[in-house]
């Protein structure tokens, strides 16, 4: 069986094609790619989740004392916020330059610990300037590490098999902070600098997993120490070749994946940021808040391993695309049309609280399923990784933007800001359309020689 690796510049002016011998039975593959997700995935999968504890805590932290024990306000904790997703932004293609020549699986060890230490740290500090200092860092070293994953993986696994292979974690993160903020007063310490202090300490204790475990990309699967190895000579040898077996033609990668994620995700920056706060408001304590806004985020993972599922079978990323931005649209549409209706003595904080929830949920994964779209129709391991962190980018710099749209002068209505996520989730649907298009003209035009790989829509 051939494997064409063939470079164009904008027509194929020439044609590469390079053998690669399947002298494996089915079964056997079979077998190694269940070890390859008994292994590998679940390392990958709790990274990204202590990744999302360590993001995201800061909105958990705002129910507490921490404005009020740094002297700072609510426009300043935005901003301190903010700085983190600009080191995300700065850091993130330089990130995966270094990716390329040290290695996946030594940078994310790395970038875990360095970030791990700056989250744990962040208990200590006392004042604006140590607060903005340490999420700059934290932004810098998380910088990288989701493109350098989904790299890592595609060394594993071809593309037809990446899309059901990463959900939400961060529900878990809301339920910690929940318990944890009940330890405030403890020790004379705030429930902030518990969370802070629990959340790195367990980052850091991940990373020397990390350190420990983490293969390399074959044929040399050996850990970051160099000791040993839990895939043999024959199956370092299956895993590079079934990679190989789908090398598509060299293609030029569209570009329209960093739209939609920037109109996407943007209403998604104060929802976020603010979601704990935005619960806390309608009635519920502290510890109630947090735990409630887990739900949103647990209701997420069905509906995106079911949007997986479905552009896996259906190759309809696009449509898998669009019902997130779909969804999340129209219920801002109610939650905006309850704001108006409602008057103080009719409020119903039940019937707002499911509503953010289903809002909560959709906005969660539009994200994820555009950057899996954008992986799968990327034409080799380098473009795949610098395409998901211009994803990333995108993401970041809507988020910069979006936490602006949610004011805390517009609480607890934000109908504002309802009105603008209304607007950019129609932005992101037009967009995914045309991306649709620009998929199927390409396909369209793709020579005889092409057909065995084609953009998927």
């Amino acid at each position: 069986m051939a494997a064409r690796d063939e470079k164009n510049d904008g027509e194929m002016t020439a044609m590469e094609e390079r053998e690669v011998v399947v002298d494996w039975e089915e079964a056997e593959e079979r077998k190694l790619v269940l070890k390859v997700d008994l292994y590998l995935l679940p390392l990958l999968l709790l990274a990204f989740f202590f990744l999302c504890l360590d993001r995201t805590n800061i909105s958990n932290a705002l129910t507490d004392n921490f404005t009020t024990d740094l002297g700072i306000t609510t426009a300043q904790a935005t901003l301190g916020n903010q700085l983190q997703q600009a080191g995300i932004v700065i850091f993130e293609l330089p990130a995966n330059l270094v990716l390329a020549r040290v290695g996946a699986h030594r940078w994310l060890v790395f970038l875990m610990l360095a970030w791990g230490c700056v989250a744990t740290f962040q208990c200590f500090i006392q004042n604006r300037a140590q607060y903005y200092a340490t999420r700059f860092l934290l932004g810098a070293f998380e910088g990288g590490f989701i493109p350098g994953a989904m790299y890592l993986l595609g060394q594993y696994h071809p593309r037809s098999a990446q899309s059901t292979r990463f959900a939400i974690a961060s529900g878990t993160s809301a339920l910690i902070a929940a318990g944890v903020l009940t330890l405030d007063g403890v020790r004379g310490w705030s429930g902030w600098r518990w969370l802070f202090l629990i959340d790195g300490s367990m980052t850091l204790a991940f990373a020397l997993i990390l350190l420990a475990l983490l293969p390399g990309a074959p044929p040399d699967t050996r850990p970051v120490h160099g000791l040993f190895s839990l895939f043999d000579e024959r199956e370092r040898h299956i895993l590079q070749s079934r990679v190989q077996l789908e090398n598509p033609p060299r293609m030029e990668n569209p570009s329209m994946h960093f739209a939609i994620n920037f109109f996407g995700v943007m209403p998604a920056g104060g929802l976020v940021l603010f979601g704990p706060t935005i619960v806390k408001e309608l009635g519920f304590s502290t510890s109630k808040a947090n735990a409630l806004v887990a739900v949103g985020y647990y209701a997420a993972v069905p509906l995106a391993l079911s949007l997986g599922f479905f552009a896996s079978r259906t190759r309809l990323n696009g449509i898998a695309s669009l019902i997130p931005f779909a969804w999340s649209c129209f219920f801002v549409g109610l939650f905006y049309h309850f704001d108006i209706t409602r008057s103080s003595s009719t409020s119903d904080s039940g019937t707002l609280y499911a509503l953010f929830t289903l809002v909560l949920a959709a906005m969660l994964i539009g994200q994820p399923v555009n950057n899996a779209w954008c992986s799968k129709n990327a034409t080799n391991d380098l473009e795949r990784s610098a395409g998901l962190a211009l994803c990333v980018i995108s993401s970041n710099l809507a988020g910069l933007v979006g936490q602006r749209i949610f004011p805390a002068s517009d609480a607890p209505e934000y109908r504002p800001g309802l009105v603008a996520a209304i607007c950019l989730y129609v932005a992101a649907i037009l967009v995914v359309l045309a991306q649709m298009v620009q998929y199927a003209w390409c396909n369209r035009r793709a020579s005889n020689a092409l057909a065995q790989w084609q953009f998927v829509l």
